[in-house]
């Protein structure tokens, strides 16, 4: 029951997804936490957890409407999305971007740590649109010269230590 408990706690404090192991033993001594803050119209939210993977069919994404991006620091661990028309590989310090509005698959092949920024497309602009348009996941390399920048950010916001002030 440990994995039912880590798919119905992912589905009410991140996004409608199915998820799995790949087999019945890894689902018995499946483990996670995960902790999750919503403020200013974003969600942030840290977790851990054993190896498994999350697929948003196209049903998840008709039943429940999202316009929002979701913005991914893998702290450690690995990360292989696929959406539409792009598939992307995440090592540890890598930023992955994937729109919530169409679906996805993310497998974790081994023990992960990620931190989550969720917002809505809009509040990005120009790039929300962009992301929209190209149908596919955006990785932003760990050398890159603002993943430092972005992922410091992520870190901050999605620390369940931090207090952050709603007022803008």
């Amino acid at each position: 029951q440990r994995l039912a408990y880590w798919t119905d706690a992912v589905c009410r404090i991140v996004l409608d997804v199915d998820i799995s192991t790949g087999n019945r033993r890894r689902d018995q001594t499946f483990a996670g936490q995960i902790h999750s803050r919503r403020q200013v119209n974003a969600r942030f939210v840290s977790f851990r957890s054993s190896s498994h993977r999350l697929m948003r069919t196209r049903a998840h994404a008709e039943r429940i409407s999202s316009e929002q991006v979701i913005v991914g620091l893998q702290c450690s661990g690995a990360a292989r999305i696929q959406q539409e028309r792009g598939v992307i590989s995440l090592m540890q310090g890598d930023i992955g971007i994937v729109d919530a509005s169409r679906p996805f698959d993310i497998e974790f092949p081994s023990e992960v740590e990620r931190r989550l920024v969720i917002v809505p497309r809009t509040m990005l602009g120009n790039v929300g649109s962009l992301i929209s348009k190209l149908g596919q996941p955006l990785r932003l390399a760990a050398d890159a010269r603002l993943a430092p920048v972005i992922a410091q950010a992520v870190r901050m916001l999605a620390d369940r230590r931090m207090q952050h002030d709603d007022a803008a």
